[in-house]
């Protein structure tokens, strides 16, 4: 059954118009499968929207650029000021003014609390054991802006910061065992074979490659297989 009106502008239909009055009215209406954001007013595709099951219609309001530009702008906001009524759980700096629901003054110190609170730390402890380190992995002693806390993985303990490098590449292949560990530093420092032929090293190869002749290769015209009969 053809509709009463426009479905865009509301006017009345007339003859063979089924959905728009117009051509006008058909070019404004949004393409299949689309919707509109209302942070940038743009109608886009259904897959410009994140999926959120919270939602009646199965998805985000946002389109996935508003939306990423939104949690970027408000994780780097700052909450610092000089009123002191309230202060920041991490650093202790004066965060009073803001939202009552605001507990830390930006977004590292929120990440440090939350790294805490998962390896079963309070703020106090985890700030203790970095400073305890002087800036530089335990292991490697090397300084590290980007500390990962080590853990036991089968029994949940954790163990304490180190470089990345340290804890991706030498402690997890250790599996926390420190007979694997003494067997590794045995190997290092005591090699099978120079315990064996006395200390041998990898012969050097060649820099230089005769190549022969300098002059280009000239390439050979094809030859055209003739069908047998």
């Amino acid at each position: 059954m053809a509709n009463e009106c426009c479905i865009v502008c509301g006017g009345v239909l007339s003859g063979r118009q089924r959905k728009y009055c117009g051509l006008n009215c058909a070019s404004k209406a949004p393409p299949a499968e689309q919707r509109l954001c209302p942070k940038c007013n743009r109608h886009k595709s259904i897959k410009s929207f994140n999926l959120d099951p919270s939602r009646k219609d199965g998805y985000y309001p946002w389109c996935k650029v508003c939306r990423k530009s939104y949690i970027r702008s408000s994780s780097i906001k700052s909450h610092k000021s000089d009123d002191n009524t309230r202060l920041c759980l991490t650093c202790k700096v004066g965060i009073g003014g803001s939202h009552p629901n605001v507990k830390y003054c930006g977004q590292k110190c929120k990440s440090k609390a939350s790294l805490a609170r998962t390896y079963g730390l309070t703020i106090d402890e985890y700030q203790t054991v970095i400073d305890s380190t002087g800036g530089k992995c335990p292991i490697c002693l090397k300084r590290t802006q980007r500390w990962c806390m080590d853990h036991k993985h089968d029994t949940g303990e954790t163990f304490g910061p180190v470089c990345n490098a340290c804890n991706t590449k030498l402690i997890a292949w250790t599996f926390h065992d420190p007979e694997v560990a003494r067997r590794l530093v045995e190997f290092i420092e005591n090699p099978p074979v120079r315990k064996l032929f006395g200390p041998k090293f990898v012969t050097q190869k060649k820099t230089t490659v005769d190549y022969g002749d300098p002059t280009p290769y000239k390439r050979r015209g094809r030859r055209v297989r003739k069908n047998r009969l």
